[in-house]
């Protein structure tokens, strides 16, 4: 016989998420050096192999997906009032997986928009890794 769950049964419902055991702070710091890092061994690959422009378009349509992910993941915003930030970090993120994509195919305005995307990409990795390490996070997500 089917019994619903009352109150005394599941007090906590939903339950809480436990408790993380690394911290905002760290995780924004450990992400932001990654991504630097990353963007910076594309770089110096530039010196040694012909062929990182594929790392390049690589990086950069990773990158453009996993904030596009990340976004959709947050559409109630997008049917809030226009959030003209927000909506042009879409567009941008769009622009730059399309142009990775044309890159690939062998296309040079794509791969010239696709080196300026890499830039921004890597200033926008620098300024994370610097607020990461000047101001303290109590709560990111």
């Amino acid at each position: 016989m089917y019994q619903p769950a009352d109150e005394a049964t599941f007090p906590h419902w939903p339950a809480p998420r436990p408790p993380s055991s690394i911290s905002s702070n760290t995780f924004l710091r450990t992400v932001a050096i990654v991504l630097l890092t990353t963007h910076a061994g594309i770089l110096l690959g530039f010196w040694f192999a012909p062929r990182a422009v594929n790392f390049l378009l690589g990086l950069n349509a990773l990158l453009a997906i996993s904030v596009l992910i990340y976004t959709g993941s947050r559409a109630r915003t997008l049917l809030a009032p226009f959030d003209w930030p927000y909506l042009s970090l879409i567009a941008f993120e769009l622009l730059v997986l399309i142009a990775a994509i044309w890159a690939f195919r062998g296309s040079r305005p794509a791969l010239i928009g696709s080196y300026v995307a890499f830039g921004l990409q890597t200033l926008v990795s620098l300024t994370a890794v610097i607020f990461a390490f000047v101001f303290k996070l109590n709560r990111l997500m």
